[in-house]
């Protein structure tokens, strides 16, 4: 039996649903926020034990403590929380007292990474840059 042209228009009709069919989501709207780069870096010739805390609601979403080589760069990465809110940023650097910056997180706050930086002087800085 020859194909008409119903047939053929009824096949490609077919193919394009099924093409389709798994581009139904929202590209721009991912189910799981990305995780926000955290770099420490170290500008003394010394080596310095960071303890780190990242604090949201009375929940840790991030509590290490790093050391960081004379000159040395280190790269973690933090979850990033569903909700958006204001964390707190806790370094303490070789045991001392800690220093705390307030940052504001989540998915709609467009916070890319943290940079913590101990400079030549062994003082701690806190630079935040957004998407």
């Amino acid at each position: 039996m020859p194909s008409t042209r119903r047939t053929v228009l009824a096949g490609i009709a077919t193919t394009s649903v099924l093409a389709v069919a798994g581009c139904t989501g929202d590209a721009d709207s991912p189910s799981t926020p990305d995780p926000i780069d955290l770099t420490l870096n170290n500008h003394t010739d010394e080596q310095h034990e960071a303890d780190v805390l990242i604090d949201l609601r009375d929940e840790a979403l991030f509590d290490r403590t790093i050391t960081l080589s004379p000159g040395g760069v280190i790269d973690e990465y933090v979850e990033s929380p569903p909700e958006p809110g204001e964390a707190t940023l806790s370094v303490a650097l070789d045991g001392g007292a800690p220093e705390e910056w307030s940052i504001r997180l989540g998915p709609s706050t467009g916070l890319a990474d943290i940079e913590i930086t101990v400079q030549e002087d062994g003082s701690v800085s806190v630079g935040a840059s957004r998407e």
